[in-house]
């Protein structure tokens, strides 16, 4: 999933620093987690890791099966050079 993800992102050219995830479980109820990163990024590795971390975290009291799994990005931003100084006057 994270690489499908990365490669969506890549390819619009954004950076994001918010990771979650999402998981319906038999019962057909939702659970979420997220977490804020410190800077923005597109990273492959930060998204997996961050994932990887919060599932362990979701799945310590999970009791019922899980149905769905997703990973989602938010706090997004756009890939851009080094800003001209003429743009603060």
């Amino acid at each position: 999933m994270c690489d499908d993800l990365h490669e969506a992102i890549v390819k619009d050219e954004i950076l994001f620093k918010s990771v979650g995830i999402q998981f319906v479980n038999s019962d057909l109820s939702s659970r979420t987690k997220s977490r804020t990163l410190k800077n923005h990024t597109s990273g492959l590795d930060e998204l997996k890791k961050t994932a990887i971390q919060l599932l362990k975290e979701s799945l310590e009291d999970q009791r019922l099966l899980i149905r769905r799994l997703g990973v989602r990005v938010s706090d997004f931003s756009q890939v851009h050079g080094q800003v001209d100084i003429t743009r603060f006057f």
